[in-house]
């Protein structure tokens, strides 16, 4: 009985942190491949369609319509870790 009740003990004593932690900018398409996607060509009034598509086709959804874009990607700059402490009573 004793055991069953102590079981539980290191458990309740150990304590769980989470913490963002920085990692390198990671840029995906929506396949999942990592991309390097330069906006810096846009240019208000002078870009073209065939621009568009050549520079941020990896990011397309073939919405197809005709002057409209529509780019889908994930960009992620911080992760999770979580660390996790017991006591050693031995």
């Amino acid at each position: 009985m004793a055991c069953a009740l102590a079981a539980p003990l290191p458990l309740v004593l150990s304590g769980c942190v989470i913490v963002p932690v920085r990692l390198p900018t990671q840029t995906k398409d929506i396949s999942g491949k990592v991309q390097n996607l330069d906006f810096t060509f846009l240019k208000t009034g002078s870009t073209t369609r065939d621009e568009v598509n050549t520079n941020l086709g990896p990011i397309d959804t073939q919405a197809n319509e005709p002057g409209f874009f529509w780019g889908r990607w994930e960009s992620w700059k911080w992760g999770y870790g979580a660390m996790v402490a017991g006591g050693n009573d031995a």
